[in-house]
């Protein structure tokens, strides 16, 4: 991902196309909450919030920045 930040950045995404999906806009927009809400943990336990954009009106994409190997 390039832009917002100087060199590469690596983050997957998820995505929500409001005309196919429209009713997982308000589970995305929860677990942006959660996040939030353990922004404490982000970078560390879970993944890092690298941004929410609304685009173009049709789309909602949050990007976060991949944290490592999982727990098993």
């Amino acid at each position: 991902m390039r832009g917002l930040f100087t060199g590469d950045l690596d983050v997957f995404c998820k995505v929500v196309d409001l005309a196919q999906r429209g009713n997982s806009l308000d589970m995305l927009n929860k677990e942006v909450q959660n996040y939030a809400t353990l922004a404490h943990l982000q970078g560390q336990v879970i993944p890092q919030v690298r941004g929410y954009y609304n685009i173009w009106g049709l789309l909602r994409l949050l990007a976060l920045e991949d944290v490592g190997s999982e727990l098993l």
